[in-house]
């Protein structure tokens, strides 16, 4: 939250309170009466000086909060956080007050004692201290419902247009039909591999249809079904696609986005030959955080179809998911992609 957006509410704070406590403690004192012009005269002036006051420390309590938000996020521990907006932002403006009190001390005072008079201005400024925090964690949470909500409306958007993507990608006519012609192929050459074909292929198809409503799938999930799908395509081209796994076993629990690992394997074997003078090698390995999907670089001469909705669409749903983004990477030799490993969704 801005403090500039809140200016308005924290003055008419700054004018209301000054109103209705030298109103109240001066009829309940008897000191002046309502009736005279000197009761609007102090009043005045009493609502000058509190109206000082109270907007001073009201910016006071506002840059406290902000910068216990920048060492003690809500997100990072929210118990010392809680610690916090109750101790530290009470203890600078109490230690903001004190010059403030004594000058209108000073100023202006007609019957407390000096201890009197900074023993309600200390109480006074942590009760406000405390009533304006509570309101801007209370926006503040507001504001991060709205957003909560805003963002899961938008990545079920996104999820559906992903979903919609990969099964375009896997159920199309010419996935089918260069699957079929390979397993054509096959049934008259090897009958066992065939039946090996048959059975990877009926796995892909059951992974989509079982995963497609999930967001997110484990990366042990992922690479399984990866597997079958490249055992396809290893069968389709032969020795003119090599490719290699390396994952460490203690990544393997870690979440990626539901089909993500296959369309950049799709990526690299839509836009680069594959062929035996120049075969195509895929390398699937993680980096650190990160899942990393390379291969050599070996661009078709034709220029194919692509609208790039895969990897944009890929950028979005990570955005909506984590702090981290996909790194697309091109060399001299090689196309990497990195994407980022979930702990958690």
């Amino acid at each position: 939250m801005k403090i500039n957006k809140s200016i308005v509410f924290y003055f008419g704070i700054g004018g209301i309170l000054p109103v209705i406590y030298f109103v109240g403690e001066n009829i309940y004192r008897g000191l002046y009466d309502p009736t005279t012009l000197e009761f609007y005269t102090d009043l005045f002036r009493n609502i000058l000086i509190s109206y000082g006051m109270v907007t001073s420390i009201s910016w006071v309590v506002l840059l406290s909060v902000e910068l216990v938000d920048k060492f003690f996020p809500w997100h990072k521990n929210i118990w010392r956080r809680f610690a916090a907006d109750l101790l530290i932002t009470p203890a600078i403006a109490v230690i903001a007050v004190i010059p403030l009190a004594a000058l209108t001390y000073l100023i202006y005072n007609q019957y407390d004692t000096f201890q009197v008079h900074m023993i309600k201005n200390v109480v006074i400024t942590i009760v406000m201290d405390l009533i304006l925090v509570a309101v801007y964690e209370g926006v503040y949470f507001f504001k991060q419902w709205k957003q909560s909500l805003l963002k899961t409306e938008k990545l079920e958007k996104e999820f559906l247009s992903s979903k919609f993507e990969a099964l375009k990608n896997q159920i199309n006519p010419h996935f089918l039909f260069n699957s079929l012609n390979t397993l054509s192929a096959l049934i008259h050459e090897d009958v066992d591999k065939s039946e090996k074909f048959i059975d990877e292929f009926a796995r892909i198809y059951r992974y989509v249809l079982e995963n497609q409503e999930n967001i997110a799938v484990s990366l042990n999930n992922e690479l399984t079904f990866v597997k079958s799908y490249l055992y396809l395509q290893q069968i389709r081209f032969g020795k003119s696609l090599k490719s290699e796994i390396k994952i460490d076993a203690s990544k393997l629990d870690f979440m990626i986005p539901t089909l993500s690992l296959q369309l950049l394997i799709e990526n690299a074997i839509k836009h680069n030959k594959v062929t035996k003078s120049d075969p195509l090698k895929i390398k699937i390995y993680n980096e650190g955080e990160y899942l990393v999907v390379e291969n050599n670089l070996q661009l078709r001469d034709e220029k194919n179809d692509s609208t790039g909705i895969g990897l944009n669409n890929l950028k979005e749903r990570y955005k909506l998911m984590t702090e981290h983004s996909p790194e697309f990477v091109v060399t001299e030799k090689s196309y990497i992609a990195k994407i980022p490993l979930i702990k958690e969704i």
